[in-house]
C-alpha cells in the first residue's frame, strides 16, 4: 500500500469522499493513486489540508521516494 493511501485509511476518510474533496474524479484518484508523482502542487496543498499532514508528512509522501 502507498504511503498516501495509507494515510487516506489511518484518518478513515472513503475514498469517494477524498476524491470529491479534491475536485477530482474518483477513477482519476485511483490512477493518481498508482503513482502519486502525478499530483500537481495544488493538489498536494489540498490533500495537506483534507488529511491535516504535516509539512514532514507531505514530504515523506510525495517527494521522498523509496
Amino acid at each position: 500500500m502507498n504511503k498516501l493511501l495509507k494515510k487516506i485509511d489511518e484518518k478513515g476518510i472513503k475514498k469517494k469522499f477524498f476524491a470529491e474533496k479534491l475536485g477530482i474524479a474518483y477513477s482519476y484518484l485511483n490512477i493518481k493513486l498508482q503513482n502519486p508523482e502525478k499530483f500537481s502542487a495544488l493538489e498536494i496543498r489540498k490533500v495537506g489540508e483534507i488529511l491535516n499532514l504535516t509539512l514532514e508528512e507531505i514530504n515523506e509522501i510525495f517527494l521522498l521516494r523509496k
